[in-house]
């Protein structure tokens, strides 16, 4: 295949464990269980992308996510001078998603000026 390694990094509540889920659900679909790492690190896709390139030494990702999550790991990649692609995963039904999409909106704003005027 052309992946040689599955970085899961999301979000991780004492009652949530939403990567091992994640993981499991990657095994269940034939990745090999030693392909895939859990970043249990800082969440926040300003943490997450330089820590993983550095980890890793990859200048090339590819993020694979909810369409509304996709186009912040992108924009901040490219600024960090990566060569970033996104894949999207089935839009959530959409009384989910307008919780998901508004924060979302926030983060945007805050990642552009963290970039931008910070």
């Amino acid at each position: 295949g052309k992946i040689s390694c599955v970085v899961v990094s999301t979000n991780h509540q004492l009652f949530n464990d939403e990567p091992t889920r994640i993981k499991q659900a990657l095994v269940d679909r034939n990745i090999p269980d030693v392909a895939i790492i859990i970043d249990y690190g800082e969440s926040g896709m300003e943490n997450v992308l330089p820590r993983v390139c550095r980890r890793f030494q990859e200048k090339s990702l590819t993020i694979i996510s909810n369409r509304f999550h996709t186009y912040r790991p992108v924009f901040i990649g490219n600024h960090m001078g990566l060569h970033v692609v996104a894949y999207c995963s089935q839009d959530l039904p959409w009384f989910y998603a307008l919780k998901k999409n508004g924060r979302e909106l926030l983060e945007r704003v805050t990642s552009v000026i963290s970039i931008y005027v910070l």
